[in-house]
């Protein structure tokens, strides 16, 4: 019994950086399209630069 009160314990007070490591992954995607040179945008698709066409 005092076995499965320790790991529950320890599962959820590891439930926070669990989920910030989740909230870092997600910054850096939101701030990737923005370190696109000048001329080029992020291709949501393949996720890299690609220069923009003008018609």
């Amino acid at each position: 019994m005092r076995l499965k009160v320790t790991l529950i314990a320890l599962a959820v007070s590891a439930l926070p950086a669990l989920a910030a490591a989740e909230g870092c992954g997600w910054q850096h995607m939101k701030d990737s399209a923005n370190t696109c040179p000048t001329g080029s945008t992020l291709d949501a698709k393949t996720g890299t630069c690609v220069k923009l066409t003008t018609s």
